[in-house]
């Protein structure tokens, strides 16, 4: 987990996991959470945060740095667009019931 701080207060987390797929001998780096405060939103925390994660991710081996992004959060993707993240992953789900 990261954390970023502003004056001592916590104003995002960025959340980095390690999933290892059958099909690839290697690990993949994936961000489970990325989250700023409403208050600090514009100030390049959340892409300060993105930059660890991907230092960290290539200091761990990985070439990639992955996350999900909801369709309806067009904000988001215009974020990782200008990031330098690209759309590559179709993610289908359904309920269990």
């Amino acid at each position: 987990m990261l954390v970023a701080t502003v004056l001592g207060q916590v104003s995002g987390i960025a959340v980095l996991e390690w999933l290892h797929p059958q099909q690839s001998a290697r690990a993949e780096a994936w961000l489970t959470a990325l989250v700023t405060d409403a208050p600090a939103r514009h100030r390049g925390i959340a892409r300060a945060l993105l930059e660890e994660a991907a230092r960290r991710a290539r200091q761990a081996g990985g070439d990639r740095l992955r996350l999900g992004c909801p369709l309806e959060r067009d904000d988001l993707r215009a974020f990782l667009a200008a990031a330098g993240f690209e759309p590559r992953l179709l993610v289908f789900e359904r309920p269990t019931v």
